[in-house]
């Protein structure tokens, strides 16, 4: 049966601009929009139009926009340059050319209710499995339909190799309407699943690694010190709400000392090598490395954008990777030089999504991040999927990173064990240039880089 619903807040006493079913108008739509002053009235509704309006908008930035910096290649950067009615210009235009070329809108499919398979009894009990609860908390979305379910399969990053999805193929023929469909969170689901086939559902996607039941917020993390991750901590630590009393046997809270800011110096080449950044140290909001170069693209991990290093760190980056590919080991950039402006984005980010106690734990406010100073670098492998996690320091490629790296000027930053030190866990990818002597220097001291570079020197 409907149910009413109500929408609290104040009316907008500016005209607006009415997007409307042509076709699924209704004489209780008209009455609600006779409460405002109407601008202008759009017809739409479909899918395929609203992909219409964004492949528009996608060619307005294909054909104008800036692709070649990663720090310019936003649609608010064109908006800013040519006007908003000069981009409304030029989406109209696009977007009466793909209604010209683009197909009738197809039928849609008729839904077929699939049978049980039998594998599961209709309301039968979960096998004794730990895992099955919160991957029935997680993936599973109960459907209007009594008794269906909508299963959804994470994958990272969307991608999925031939032989789990030759297996997936076969798991949708015994589950489900027989299909499989994507989402836009590069995701596979699974719909009309009968309740009682779940737990035989998930026992068939553990079995090929295809049932990840980590939250969405989670598993779709990927970050450093500067972008963060905690893969040691998979869930956030527990925050007590305002609400709740301290306990009275809670100590102080250890004060936080105030962040050292480095002064620019005249000489901007004597900043950056040495120069300690950490959470308690931090550059100014101006600073940018000098020198900076483009990476050559062979070098970057695939899919991923260019990236910028500092010119002596850059070189001797390309020389690592070239002796580290003739022992065998390919190895790739993920990420390096990140502005001030770019970290502010990150951490801002990491604030909105997990508040800010748990944000400082997996990212580094702006300007106490090493990937301002232009010599820090992010490597990884295919054996991870081209990913920043742990399991980097145990594959044949993070292992030889961690004999070598130093030897062409790269200390770890981040070490296993020292996050009591260093105030980030480890992080086998995270690389800072300081130079062939001085990371020789430091292999010798037995110290985290940080250590090494707040020694007192002569």
């Amino acid at each position: 049966e409907p149910v009413e619903i109500g929408v609290s807040g104040k009316l907008p006493s500016d005209p607006v601009v009415v997007v409307a079913s042509r076709s699924h108008g209704s004489e209780a739509t008209e009455k609600f929009l006779e409460r405002f002053t109407v601008r202008e009235r759009t017809s739409a509704g479909s899918s395929l139009k609203i992909c219409l309006v964004a492949e528009a908008i996608k060619r307005v930035f294909d054909k104008n926009g800036n692709r070649k910096d990663k720090r310019k290649a936003r649609l608010r950067y064109l908006v800013r340059k040519i006007g908003f009615e000069g981009f409304r210009e030029l989406y109209a235009r696009e977007l009466a050319a793909l209604k010209a070329d683009s197909p009738a809108c197809p039928s849609p499919r008729p839904i077929i209710p699939p049978v049980p398979t039998g594998e599961g009894a209709a309301d039968g009990p979960p096998p004794e499995s730990a895992d099955f609860p919160q991957w029935r908390q997680t993936n599973v979305t109960g459907q209007k339909q009594p008794g269906q379910c909508i299963v959804e399969v994470p994958l990272l990053l969307g991608d999925i190799r031939a032989d789990k999805l030759r297996s997936m193929a076969d798991i949708a023929g015994r589950f489900g309407e027989q299909m499989v469909r994507t989402t836009q969170w590069q995701s596979l689901v699974l719909r009309w699943v009968f309740q009682g086939e779940l737990a035989d559902l998930h026992q068939a996607l553990a079995a090929v690694g295809l049932a990840d039941s980590q939250p969405t917020i989670l598993r779709k993390l990927i970050a450093c010190t500067g972008a963060g991750t905690e893969e040691e901590s998979p869930t956030p630590a527990f925050v007590p709400s305002p609400s709740t009393p301290p306990s009275d046997t809670s100590p102080p809270p250890t004060p936080t000392p105030a962040p050292t800011q480095v002064e620019s110096p005249d000489n901007e080449d004597s900043l950056g090598l040495l120069t300690i950044v950490d959470k308690e140290h931090g550059l100014p909001p101006a600073y940018a490395p000098p020198n900076l170069v483009e990476i050559p693209p062979e070098w970057i991990a695939p899919g991923f954008p260019s990236e910028l290093l500092r010119k002596e760190a850059s070189e001797a980056l390309v020389v690592m990777l070239r002796a580290a590919r003739a022992e065998g080991h390919e190895l790739r950039l993920r990420s390096a030089y990140r502005s001030y402006e770019e970290q502010a984005t990150t951490f801002q980010y990491w604030i909105d999504q997990l508040g800010e106690e748990e944000a400082r734990r997996v990212s580094a406010p702006p300007g106490h991040s090493e990937h301002q100073l232009g010599t820090t670098v992010d490597l990884t492998s295919a054996s991870v999927g081209w990913q920043l996690e742990q399991a980097f320091g145990q594959t044949p490629e993070g292992q030889w990173l961690a004999a070598h790296a130093h030897e062409y000027g790269f200390p770890l930053s981040y070490p296993q064990g020292a996050e009591a030190i260093t105030g980030y866990t480890y992080e086998p990818w995270h690389f800072r240039y300081i130079g062939r002597d001085q990371a020789a220097n430091w292999a010798q001291s037995g110290l985290t880089l940080i250590e090494f570079l707040k020694q007192p020197t002569d």
